[in-house]
């Protein structure tokens, strides 16, 4: 398949969900495209070779790349906070900051 540009396009472990953003995450000052994931449907057929059903978000490099100490796994609870489930974009995260968790 040939790719939009060098290391596009870029498999994820599940459906893209909401909307991908376009943050600063690293100190380099280069933008990344934060976007969320999921494998919401199990008679779905993904791309990925290990598809999950966990909700994680991921920071890609411009060149596609993961940006490292992505992605973020959101589960039960998430910040502190009880996360039953999530919402549409990484920027609604009540008190969340866009950063990973190490």
């Amino acid at each position: 398949m040939p790719g939009i540009a060098p290391g596009w396009p870029v498999t994820l472990p599940g459906s893209i969900i909401g909307t991908p953003i376009v943050a600063h995450v690293t100190a380099d000052g280069r933008p990344s495209i934060i976007v969320t994931c999921a494998a919401r449907n199990e008679n779905q057929v993904y791309a990925h070779p290990h598809p999950t059903a966990e909700p994680l978000i991921y920071a890609l490099t411009l060149e596609g790349n993961v940006v490292p100490g992505w992605p973020i796994k959101l589960g039960q609870e998430t910040h502190g906070q009880q996360w039953g489930g999530w919402a549409s974009s990484p920027s609604v995260i009540p008190g969340a900051t866009v950063a990973p968790m190490n």
